[in-house]
């Protein structure tokens, strides 16, 4: 079976591997065998995000334990599965987060980070804005020449997945939201990056699980594709983002930042949190070093949180899923939170599409179809 990898993590010499890439490679590698409470999954879609980019340069180490072949989410069909494993059949459609080696012909997931397809009658060459389905903001052009009506259902799920989970992990686990949009009425989430995988999704759940929601995206057209998505109102980044959050809560504040910008809006997002606010930092693209207002933080009782999904243990992954399956996916089949696909890339074609999140002129997420 083939396997997306660090060019880094190969031997050029092994006629196995194939470069594709300045940084990447396919690897020819024995078909893995399912252990105890694991599935096999044949991939037909795998979601491409900027741990996989960052790692494949050299600047994010994996946690400790993880396989170094990429890829964080995908799906397809079971093709076998471990001792202990009950729910699962060979032929079921399902998808899956994972800790590495989702890019690839064969993906080993375990049984608790398993999910069924949150859609399975998704034909966008006969309607590429069948509801629910794939959002407004996808790419027209991926939708109608990329995939096929076998393809479609399992390139939305893989979108979904990672971004999903990061989503309910920082504002549900971490945030303190709640699964019932009745309790969290009148709480505002503030989503940096909005156009961005994680983004597009954590608007779309922030809204239907009863929150007002701001964002802010990279440019003034950008912010205006957060609020097709969902957002009450959006500011170009470059714009003063405590005035704002100031004028569109009345003074109030966030709740809760997500921030994929890590130092680069810190400053201003302690400024930007309500009283008991939460700070929930899931990216460094703005930099890795800040000054702490602490004088602040301790006043108006703020909590910061800088927390990985990929690193959360493995009964944490579980619960999420679960909780995905349970309270998500169910708004997924509503047409209330529909992925936004960016583009679809053959698996051999894995570099172009590590440029396209790397330059980050999408919206929405990028799909490897092996």
């Amino acid at each position: 079976m083939r396997t997306l990898s660090t060019l880094s993590e190969t031997c050029p010499e092994d006629p196995a591997v194939r470069r594709i890439g300045p940084h990447l490679a396919l690897v020819d590698a024995a078909v893995p065998e399912p252990g105890p409470g694991q599935v096999l999954i044949r991939v037909v879609a795998a979601g491409v995000n900027r741990a996989d980019v960052a790692q494949s340069r050299g600047r994010y180490v994996p946690p400790a334990g993880s396989p170094l072949t990429l890829g964080l989410a995908c799906a397809g069909m079971i093709a076998s599965v471990g001792p202990g494993v009950s729910r699962w059949h060979e032929g079921d459609a399902v998808c899956a987060l994972v800790a590495g080696g989702a890019c690839a012909d064969l993906c080993l997931a375990d049984d608790g980070e398993v999910m069924p397809l949150p859609l399975t009658d998704l034909d966008p060459a006969q309607d590429p804005r069948y509801h629910p389905g794939f959002s407004a903001a996808s790419d027209e052009d991926a939708l109608q020449t990329r995939l096929t009506r076998g393809t479609a259902a399992f390139a939305a799920a893989a979108i979904l997945v990672e971004a999903s989970a990061t989503t309910w992990l920082n504002l549900v686990r971490i945030g303190g939201l709640s699964p019932a949009p009745a309790d969290n009425e009148g709480r505002v989430v503030l989503v940096h990056g909005g156009t961005g995988n994680v983004g597009s999704t954590a608007i779309q759940i922030a809204r239907a699980l009863g929150c007002r929601v701001l964002a802010t995206a990279g440019s003034p057209e950008r912010a205006l594709v957060c609020v097709k998505l969902g957002a009450e109102a959006a500011l170009d980044r470059a714009d003063d983002l405590p005035a704002f959050v100031r004028a569109q809560t009345g003074r109030h504040g966030a709740d809760i930042i997500l921030s994929v910008s890590g130092a680069g809006s810190f400053a201003d997002d302690v400024k930007s949190l309500a009283n008991h606010g939460t700070l929930a930092v899931i990216g460094l693209l703005g930099g890795t070093r800040s000054e702490i207002d602490l004088e602040r933080m301790l006043s108006r009782n703020l909590s910061v949180h800088a927390e990985t999904l990929r690193s959360q243990p493995e009964q944490v992954k579980a619960a999420v899923c679960d909780a995905l399956e349970t309270h998500v996916w169910p708004l997924v089949r509503r047409g209330l939170v529909r992925p936004v696909l960016a583009g679809v890339w053959p698996l051999e074609e894995a570099a172009r599409a590590h440029e396209a999140v790397l330059h980050g002129e999408h919206v929405g997420a990028h799909a490897l179809l092996p």
